[in-house]
């Protein structure tokens, strides 16, 4: 029962994070600054704006990833 508990608990974390990703890119897409970006997603999602710019942060390196691939 404790493993059933721990995989829903890790399926709910893995989207609540693809949820995150996915508003902050689309706050860049349509040109919102990070500043902005960090306070509406620490509002949002109820986290620290530390945090939020950890989110932030990765979203970036991933799209100079991608860039960089090309």
């Amino acid at each position: 029962m404790l493993l059933a508990y721990e995989s829903r608990y890790v399926r709910e974390a893995q989207e609540r994070s693809s949820n995150i990703y996915a508003a902050i890119r689309a706050y860049k897409r349509v040109g919102i600054d990070n500043a902005i970006i960090r306070k509406y997603i620490s509002e949002e999602y109820e986290i620290t704006p530390t945090y939020a710019q950890n989110y932030i942060d990765t979203v970036e390196e991933d799209e100079r990833k991608k860039s960089s691939a090309k």
